[in-house]
């Protein structure tokens, strides 16, 4: 749990249709996962408050070994 004002840092891993999310070290999500297309936009958005992101990469992790 962060305070007010502190950066949270998550990580999202999508390996085929396995999907893992990590916020602040603790795996939150770990799921397959029906995709409607393999390739398209990636969003990020958040409900009911302000929100900033910093810091957004997206790299293809299909070339490293598994």
């Amino acid at each position: 749990v962060t305070k007010i004002n502190e950066w949270n840092a998550a990580t999202v891993r999508v390996v085929g249709k396995r999907v893992t999310v990590t916020v602040n070290g603790t795996k939150c999500v770990d799921a397959e996962v029906e995709f409607p297309r393999a390739k398209g936009f990636v969003a990020l958005q958040q409900l009911d408050s302000p929100v900033e992101f910093r810091t957004v990469r997206v790299r293809d992790l299909s070339a490293e070994k598994r």
